[in-house]
């Protein structure tokens, strides 16, 4: 139990909060300045990637494989998360969105390999 909270439940935090914001048809605007969508959307995958790449790392089912598991999640977790904001009102899908999820992803796998 201890393992599932230590590791998991940052992972389910987050990505509630990232469908929560994504159910507001106007989220409110988290830099002091204004920002583009890109770099708020690189910023909370990395994040996200991070406590996802952690928690399959520390979970033995998926330790062979963390990384490529981490990828996969995280893209079907950002194709979730854009078909949720296609429904939604005042908000739209974009597939670039996507693109900069999976590339957030990718960095930190990559910068997380080259570190340890």
């Amino acid at each position: 139990m201890n393992q599932f909270v230590k590791y998991w439940v940052p992972v389910y935090l987050i990505g509630f909060a990232i469908f929560y914001f994504s159910s507001l048809s106007n989220p409110p605007e988290p830099f002091i300045l204004k920002t583009p969508d890109y770099i708020k959307h690189f910023s909370e995958y990395a994040l996200f990637s991070f406590f996802v790449l952690r928690a399959f790392k520390n979970t033995d089912i998926f330790k062979k494989d963390f990384s490529l598991f981490t990828l996969a999640f995280i893209i079907l977790f950002g194709i979730s998360d854009e078909i949720f904001q296609a429904f939604t009102p005042g908000r739209f899908s974009s597939l670039f969105d996507i693109g900069v999820d999976t590339f957030a992803s990718l960095f930190l796998i990559s910068i997380k390999s080259l570190i340890f």
